[in-house]
């Protein structure tokens, strides 16, 4: 299964968990996403499917990848748990592959009070697999006819979420605002590069990302300061222990094995004010010019 060499480890650890292998691709300089040109040289006869992730909040270039999948006869899998209500050429994100799948982790977009996720398919066969799995292999109580898993929704965290959708698009788009007032605050500060945006997509940036040489010094600077950053993530999936028997080098990923050294996220949530962005962007400013 083809998928992006930088991501949180559950994308290719589900890959993995299938008793499939996880083929990592280089992600495009730009937008963090898998890069699409680098796809098709991965492509053997062992090929099932590609998984791209919406990084970030950012789908993947979906228009090509759906093209490979059509003329190599694979199936797509979008991964979308950081992209609730994202967009590429005008269409949601989660309709773009043979199924998708969405994290309902507190810390989404779109969060739960607790842990939670959907899986969503136009595939009704495929459908009723997913919700026997997710229900010990059940349908009906004790209608138990494959192995399964106990992960099923409860009440409570349905219940946060129906209240929270009609808030959804408000956030996503608030989201933008602040995204478009660092960028601006940060051009041209010491070495700083601002996320791209692929012209196709609606991003809604469930974290905003940096990329530094001077990350770590950054990082610390601003918790002196009583400011929280994230990194997202500080090992590419390949390098990661459960994958190192691979044999990925950075020399295959050169990308991904640069920015896991470089990336930083800075806070972002629906309510940050212009003055609370401008603070953060203010002492970076200071950061870089003390350095």
């Amino acid at each position: 299964v083809i998928t992006t060499a930088f991501s949180w480890i559950s994308t290719a650890e589900t890959i993995q968990q299938t008793g499939a292998t996880p083929v990592f691709v280089d992600i495009h300089p730009d937008t963090y996403n898998i890069d699409v040109s680098k796809i098709e040289e991965r492509i053997t006869s062992k090929t099932k499917a590609i998984l791209p992730v919406h990084l970030y909040g950012q789908p993947a270039d979906m228009a090509p990848i759906v093209d490979i999948c059509e003329r190599y006869d694979l199936k797509l899998i979008e991964d979308s748990a950081q992209a609730h209500f994202a967009e590429y050429n005008g269409q949601m994100v989660g309709n773009l592959g043979d199924a998708a799948t969405f994290s309902f982790y507190p810390g989404k977009n779109l969060g739960a009070y607790g842990d939670g996720g959907a899986v969503v398919t136009n595939d009704d066969k495929l459908a009723e697999t997913v919700r026997r799995i997710a229900n010990h292999g059940a349908l009906g109580k004790h209608d138990h006819e494959i192995g399964g898993v106990n992960s099923r929704l409860d009440g409570i965290q349905a219940a946060v979420l129906s209240v929270k959708l009609k808030y959804i698009d408000q956030w996503n788009n608030d989201r933008l605002i602040n995204a478009k007032i660092y960028n601006e605050a940060l051009s041209g500060v010491g070495d700083i590069e601002t996320p791209g945006i692929h012209p196709a997509v609606k991003h809604i940036f469930h974290v905003y990302t940096i990329r530094t040489s001077r990350r770590d010094p950054l990082c610390d600077f601003l918790s002196e300061n009583g400011i929280s950053t994230g990194i997202h993530y500080p090992v590419a999936m390949p390098f990661l222990p459960p994958f190192k028997e691979l044999g990925y080098t950075s020399e295959k990923l050169p990308v991904a094995s640069d920015y896991q050294n470089r990336i930083l996220s800075l806070p972002m949530y629906p309510e940050l004010t212009e003055n609370q962005i401008q603070h953060v962007c203010d002492l970076i400013k200071t950061f870089f010019r003390k350095r």
